[in-house]
């Protein structure tokens, strides 16, 4: 080889993007099958120091006479089988835990 060709194959390495390692699955056009409910929670899946506001939008937990040591969780009513999904969550108010001196 000759300095002059290598140097022109790493400059076509350098400009050209890197390939995306994970490729989407190829569906021939179909697309998924629409909701049939408001994705959401329901109290019956939830803990019991957990409080849903503004419409079960935004959930809260208890933290009143030591609740705030417990921990609070929910499940969706909606889940993913298969393929690709993001979930996406807003801490909205961060509580402290720490209870008055007593005394």
């Amino acid at each position: 080889r000759v300095e002059g060709e290598e140097a022109k194959e790493e400059e076509k390495n350098e400009e050209a993007p890197p390939s995306e390692l994970e490729k989407d699955e190829v569906t021939g056009g179909k697309k998924a099958a629409a909701l049939k409910e408001k994705v959401g929670f329901q109290l019956c899946d939830c803990t019991l120091n957990v409080v849903p506001a503004l419409g079960g939008r935004v959930l809260t937990p208890l933290t009143d006479g030591g609740l705030q040591y417990l921990v609070a969780g929910a499940r969706a009513n909606v889940g993913v089988k298969s393929g690709r999904y993001l979930f996406e969550a807003r801490i909205v108010e961060m509580m402290a835990s720490t209870e008055p001196a007593t005394g």
